[in-house]
């Protein structure tokens, strides 16, 4: 009497199954790398903007201390930076000065890249 082996095409539904266990493994791993590139090039971004935020208060709270105030706009590194200036007169104890309000803004990166970021930074100084 011959016996029927039942397990035909086994084989075949495992190599099946396993290419589609390693190709979600092999997606998943992709987007994973994408999504941490542009986590770490946000993260760079963010970093170059505030740094051109602050030259751009460093611009302004020169010219403040030399008593003028103005707004103002720059590109460092590809990186634009745009700054207001207002100033306030303040008397106090028979002391006149002005307190200067500087504002700076930086904006680096696209969107169409995801990596678009903006810095504001705000500071005063006085005149004194």
């Amino acid at each position: 009497m011959k016996m029927r082996n039942r397990q035909r095409g086994v084989g075949l539904f495992t190599a099946i199954f396993l290419i589609v266990v390693l190709a979600a493994l092999g997606t998943s791993v992709a987007l994973i790398a994408t999504s941490q590139q542009i986590s770490s090039a946000r993260s760079l971004n963010l970093t170059r903007a505030y740094y051109a935020a602050r030259a751009g208060i460093d611009e302004a709270v020169a010219d403040a201390r030399g008593g003028t105030c103005a707004a103002g706009s720059t590109q460092i590194s590809g990186i634009d930076v745009n700054w207001t200036c207002s100033g306030e007169s303040v008397n106090e104890r028979g002391d006149t000065y002005t307190i200067f309000t500087i504002r700076a803004t930086a904006v680096a990166g696209s969107k169409s890249s995801g990596t678009l970021v903006r810095r504001r930074l705000e500071v005063q100084a006085t005149d004194i």
